[in-house]
């Protein structure tokens, strides 16, 4: 039996196990996501796609040991796989840490400058790492990176040690190590630091406010240079507030607002 449903947790939680054979369930959502019920066992989840002309059946998991949108991120990331014309099946235990990191760059929403960055990182950092498999990349070589990267600062390094913790966390959601073995490494603390704009750098900063698609933001900034109000008390204003006949902002309730002079 073929079934076409909408895959939740409690979709699949209320399905029971069939009497005879197998049944099996198709999600109207994600391609080639479905569900094998056989009798007497468990409920596997399963991507069913075409690798260079041939029908395969990737396993991602029972249910409920993994969950729906597991299986859905699982899914997307074995698919951005097969479209660079890696066999994740062929490959399972042979995904080198530039392929894994590709996938993570190609399938995870960052912004410009954070893939700009982590580039960087890639070639300066862990250059060496490149095509060595996620299965043989251990803790102390770990070490040995955030080491070299303190030479450049406690900043690189720890943006270095965050980035190789994120690509093994994909390999670990892949099946293709089973632990992390950046886990248990920490951070250098950072001091914050109180940072200025200086008069050198306020032509370009106001031309980049004025530049940018969000008109909400150029308000939000103009208002904060104007008033030096705190950014929460910025966010909260409300038209009492304004004094426009006065020229000024108050941050005062109704019944404590001063006269005009």
């Amino acid at each position: 039996m073929v079934v076409i449903l909408y895959f939740t947790q409690i979709a699949i939680s209320k399905i029971k196990l069939p009497k005879e054979k197998r049944d099996v369930y198709r999600d109207t959502k994600d391609k080639g996501l479905f569900l094998e019920v056989l009798y007497g066992r468990t409920k596997t989840l399963y991507l069913g796609i075409t690798i260079k002309g041939v029908y395969r059946k990737i396993k991602l998991g029972n249910f409920p040991n993994i969950s729906i949108n597991y299986a859905r991120k699982k899914t997307l990331i074995l698919k951005g796989q097969i479209a660079k014309g890696i066999d994740p099946l062929k490959t399972k235990n042979a995904s080198t840490l530039k392929e894994v990191y590709d996938l993570y760059i190609n399938h995870r929403k960052l912004k410009d400058s954070s893939k700009i960055l982590y580039k960087g990182i890639m070639n300066k950092y862990l250059k060496n790492l490149h095509y060595i498999h996620v299965s043989n990349i251990r803790k102390e070589d770990i070490y040995k990176i955030f080491n070299n990267a303190n030479k450049g600062g406690k900043y690189s390094a720890n943006k270095t040690l965050k980035l190789i913790n994120a690509i093994l966390n994909i390999a670990v959601e892949l099946e293709l190590i089973e632990k992390n073995p950046a886990n248990g490494i920490k951070i250098h603390k950072m001091q914050a630091r109180d940072r200025y704009i200086t008069l050198e750098e306020i032509p370009r900063f106001l031309a980049a406010v004025e530049e940018d698609k969000n008109p909400y933001l150029k308000y939000f900034v103009y208002i904060s240079l104007y008033t030096a109000a705190h950014r929460n008390n910025v966010l909260s204003m409300r038209w009492e507030n304004i004094r426009l006949e006065c020229g000024i902002y108050q941050r005062l309730r109704m019944e404590n607002r001063k006269q005009c002079h």
